[in-house]
């Protein structure tokens, strides 16, 4: 499970690249599917559980994760995240402007982390269902969600993002 990929990760790019030309930039789906399933949305389904012996990659993203989406080609080009639609915490509003947007990125990469659950870099809320969409065990999905949320809440990280302690 990758939470928050970042602009480096050469399989999140690959995603990027190899995405259905129906599918937004922020939810890389793919045609045909692949065992890569991407979650962070906080209103989506429940994952469906890892049934198969094959291997499964989980990616928690959300569209206003300027970790994931940081590029110094915003200073001359669009970022793909800024194409219609935008993602579900992105501003359908925003307006790309040559350097100007490459800075307000490299602002948000330093305020990442103070957005609310859910939303940038925050991806507590999400822990729990990236869990059970990758290892899904024979418990089924709502018992091992339970468990994993209380984990997730016990063990996230600090609000100063010290090291992860035990609340």
């Amino acid at each position: 499970m990758w939470v928050g990929p970042t602009f480096n990760n050469p399989l999140w790019n690959r995603m990027l690249d190899d995405r259905s030309s129906s599918n937004p930039a922020w939810y890389p789906g793919q045609d045909p599917p692949t065992p890569v399933r991407i979650l962070g949305a906080p209103d989506e389904d429940p994952p469906v559980p890892h049934t198969t012996d094959e291997g499964r990659i989980v990616y928690l993203t959300h569209p206003s994760d300027p970790v994931t989406w940081a590029s110094i080609s915003s200073l001359w080009w669009r970022p793909v995240w800024m194409h219609r639609p935008t993602g579900y915490d992105v501003p359908n509003t925003l307006r790309w402007m040559p350097g100007v947007t490459f800075v307000q990125n490299v602002v948000d990469l330093m305020a990442g982390f103070s957005a609310p659950p859910g939303h940038g870099h925050d991806y507590v809320p999400n822990i729990a269902d990236g869990w059970v969409a990758t290892v899904a065990p024979t418990a089924g999905p709502a018992p091992t969600r339970c468990a994993c949320a209380r984990c997730s809440t016990r063990f996230a990280p600090t609000r100063d993002h010290g090291p992860i302690v035990s609340r």
